[in-house]
């Protein structure tokens, strides 16, 4: 399967047109608000097969008989291009690691979010210094680690242009989807380094998540109770 595309159906012809792209590889992301493209990296040249469905309401009224076609390059670039099985491992490698940082950055904004309402309830649950200390510190390390992961530490003192980090390396990555040629070595090595970052940074907010529930729990051993 590579992509599914749908339009209104109406009186007279209509024309479909594919962009030759796979749908988006990345995962679905069961949150209000949440976006995620509809289409992803380019199709290799060969031979595919298209059908066309009629649906309504979630019934199939028709299928028409699946015609096969072939993608083929328009030119020879200049550069020479990897061949389709490097290309295909690349697409899934990059597909993974997008995975783990979609769900690394889920995981983040939710404890933001339960550090958040803490904070701001923080005059009736909270009744001793070092309970309200430690609200504070996990306060301050989530703003580090939101930090380090969005914004090189090094960048201000440099003048960097763009931010050493997972999801900076997986943009880099991404543009060897956009070439005539495919992914080069820079975009391998920008694809290894996001990996290689996120398990860093996947380590410590699984560690900041495990130290806001601890907290969380010993308000609840002081009578406090807490819907997590």
């Amino acid at each position: 399967f590579i992509r599914k595309i749908s339009d209104q159906g109406g009186k007279g012809s209509h024309r479909i047109a594919w962009d030759l792209r796979h749908a988006h590889s990345g995962p679905l992301v069961l949150y209000e608000g949440a976006r995620v493209s509809d289409s992803g990296p380019m199709g290799l040249p060969g031979m595919y097969s298209a059908s066309l469905i009629v649906e309504k309401g979630g019934e199939v009224l028709a299928q028409a008989d699946a015609i096969r076609f072939e993608v083929k390059p328009i030119r020879k670039g200049v550069l020479q291009g990897v061949d389709h099985t490097t290309y295909e491992s690349f697409r899934a490698n990059y597909a993974a690691v997008e995975a783990s940082y979609l769900t690394f950055s889920q995981s983040l904004d939710q404890i933001e979010e339960r550090i958040g309402v803490l904070k701001a309830n923080s005059a009736r649950i909270i009744n001793s210094l070092d309970d309200l200390k430690t609200l504070n510190d996990l306060g301050i390390r989530l703003a580090a680690l939101k930090k380090q992961t969005s914004v090189s530490p090094s960048r201000d003192e440099v003048g960097e242009k763009d931010a050493y980090t997972a999801l900076n390396n997986l943009r880099i990555a991404s543009r060897g989807f956009s070439t005539t040629y495919g992914p080069t070595p820079l975009h391998h090595r920008s694809l290894s380094q996001a990996k290689e970052m996120l398990l860093v940074d996947q380590s410590a907010v699984e560690e900041l998540s495990s130290e806001v529930t601890e907290f969380v729990d010993r308000l609840e051993e002081k009578g406090i109770y807490v819907i997590q």
